[in-house]
């Protein structure tokens, strides 16, 4: 990994100085301009027809602002901490809908306040031809009072798995035991298994709004503040890490060709009629969990040392059946994890949570070794978390 805390003070092109540097992730890092209001991602990129591809794909969506989305304002490529690397300014974000829900649900009130801004925010985009690509709690932040989706995985595709996305993320973001109206149908019409009826993102637009009015208090009835923030009653303070640290770069230049043309949006719909309420089936109550394995400081098959997922009990209880993260890992001669990526997960959030144990095993020393790869798999239920690990190549 590049010395990124010496590239301090270093200015790229000429008006974007490096003043604070804040975090780093792998090949990439996110430096802090003095007033805070701007964040400058640098990430080192060895081939530069990727750099050039990839700043390319951001200094095109630099030209489609919209009110909820990270706003960029510049992009480039210059020679930093010894090597090449592209860099991109945007919006510093204040505020994560990833560290909220880590503590709490939303209300349907506070759900409705948040969706909306992301639902129509992806409209825009489809309406270009453009896709997110994702569109996920970690990647949703407060700049004031303003919900904002990142900007950084814009590209132009087909918005299919946007719309699925969405109807994921308002599950993960309500009690995980039932979805009130209108957030059941919303999720059931954007999972429907009939492409020719499933939701478009405008249509999601429409049933949040009218929704919003059908629950607007009477002149009689006083009215409550509506939520101007991702949660108001959370003091979370995060800074924007989740989207400027370590997404997106796997998304290349060459995706699949936009379904819909930039020069023929679809018009507005007319009245939508929500289809039939279908709830997920209820989840039930979550069990004591019993994290087995955590940090055995004991040798077992080549492994000294197991890092079991850290598992809050509200994420345990949306599970369902037996799902797995695989994770890859590198590990030096004296048998420390180097590196770590995910191979395969069910959900981001958990991967997350995976990734980070991951990166805590320890393995047998092999000096005869100048790197090994091991495979972790990670099974989950509602009760515990198990663990197995296999060496890459035996």
């Amino acid at each position: 990994m590049p010395d990124w805390k010496s590239c301090e003070g270093q200015v790229l092109d000429g008006k974007y100085p490096l003043e604070r540097f804040y975090a780093a992730h792998a090949d990439s890092a996110l430096f802090l301009t003095a007033s805070g209001r701007l964040a400058i991602r640098i990430a080192r990129i060895d081939d530069p027809v990727e750099a050039a591809e990839l700043v390319g794909r951001w200094n095109r969506v630099k030209r489609f602002p919209h009110p909820h989305l990270i706003a960029i304002e510049s992009a480039g490529t210059a020679d930093l901490c010894g090597g090449p690397v592209a860099w991109l300014v945007m919006e510093h974000a204040e505020e994560n809908l990833d560290d909220v829900l880590r503590s709490r649900s939303l209300t349907p009130d506070e759900a409705r306040a948040m969706l909306l801004p992301v639902a129509a925010a992806l409209d825009y985009l489809h309406r270009r031809g453009l896709v997110h690509g994702a569109v996920k709690p970690s990647h949703i932040f407060a700049i004031g009072d303003t919900v904002k989706l990142s900007s950084e995985s814009i590209a132009e595709g087909d918005p299919a798995a946007d719309i699925e996305s969405l109807a994921t993320l308002a599950v993960d973001a309500l009690p995980p035991n039932s979805l009130p109206r209108p957030f059941a149908g919303i999720v059931a019409g954007c999972l429907d298994p009939d492409p020719a009826r499933r939701w478009t993102a405008d249509q999601v637009v429409a049933r949040l709004r009218s929704a919003e009015a059908a629950t607007e208090p009477s002149p009689s009835t006083p009215a409550r503040r509506p939520v101007s923030r991702l949660a108001a009653p959370a003091a979370v303070g995060a800074v924007a890490v989740g989207v400027l640290m370590g997404v997106m770069f796997t998304r290349s230049s060459d995706a699949p060709a936009p379904t819909r043309a930039v020069d023929n949006p679809r018009p507005e719909p007319a009245a939508v009629t929500a289809p039939v309420e279908r709830p997920p089936t209820p989840k039930p109550t979550p069990r004591p969990t019993n994290e087995s394995s955590r940090d055995r400081l004991v040798t077992e098959d080549g492994i000294v040392r197991r890092e079991m997922p850290q598992i809050p009990s509200k994420a345990r209880s949306t599970i369902t059946g037996s799902p797995t993260v695989v994770a890859r890992v590198k590990v030096d001669p004296a048998g420390n994890v180097t590196d770590a990526a995910i191979e395969r997960t069910f959900s981001p959030y958990f991967g997350k949570l995976a990734l980070e144990a991951a990166r805590k095993w320890k393995f047998v020393s092999d000096e005869r070794a100048a790197s090994r790869e091991w495979l972790l798999r990670f099974d989950f239920t509602r009760t515990n978390t198990q663990a197995s690990a296999s060496r890459v190549g035996q």
